[in-house]
């Protein structure tokens, strides 16, 4: 699971930080925006650790 966050992160949050990015073909636009969605469903369903 920390993968997939770290690779989402790398590949659109931090190029997308630094740069404008125009995407060409709203497909690939469609697909950046259901993969944010899928990975904010999965924080959402991770239950708080306890205070150490």
């Amino acid at each position: 699971m920390l993968n997939l966050f770290k690779g989402a992160i790398g590949m659109f949050k931090n190029p997308t930080s630094h740069r404008a990015v125009k995407y060409e073909d709203p497909a690939v636009a469609s697909d950046a925006v259901l993969l944010a969605d899928l990975l904010l469903r999965l924080l959402d369903g991770v239950e708080a650790r306890p205070a150490a």
